[in-house]
């Protein structure tokens, strides 16, 4: 292993450089070292350390992020379950509807059949009662 700057450390354990430099002062100063441009290098050692340091905090966060994923997912859960009830009722609603619609076509159906039956008999009663008043001679002669 090479040594490597804190930027170089931060993309390799994917952490920003605040955190590397927040675990460094924790380091002794024989695992780092500078070189000609002033930059920090960390020697194997104390990368082997920082990113032990690293891993354990992150199995911390991990294991909140954990709990409130387990939340999330119980609360998607319930959403889900809601929006699928809902679902299953707006297709019973719209059943309903459906067959509202079709009775109330039939109602009107109905009604339009009374209504040319009752047109009928009235023609056949003014008939009837034209014939009526006509003569016997008109009668039989249909004029």
């Amino acid at each position: 292993m090479v040594n490597k700057t804190i930027k170089e450390l931060a993309e390799e354990f994917g952490v920003t450089k605040q955190t590397i430099q927040y675990h460094l002062r924790s380091l002794s100063t024989k695992e780092t070292t500078k070189n000609d441009k002033g930059y920090i290098l960390i020697k194997p050692d104390g990368q082997r350390v920082l990113k032990e340091k690293i891993q354990m905090k992150g199995n911390k966060k991990v294991g909140k992020k954990t709990d409130k994923e387990t939340i999330s997912l119980s609360v998607l859960e319930l959403l889900e379950n809601q929006l699928n009830e809902a679902n299953s009722q707006l297709k019973e609603k719209d059943k309903q509807l459906e067959t509202m619609q079709k009775l109330l076509d039939q109602q009107q159906q109905l009604l339009l059949k009374e209504q040319q039956k009752n047109q009928l008999f009235l023609e056949e009663a003014k008939m009837e009662s034209e014939n009526e008043n006509k003569s016997f001679f008109k009668r039989l002669f249909h004029k």
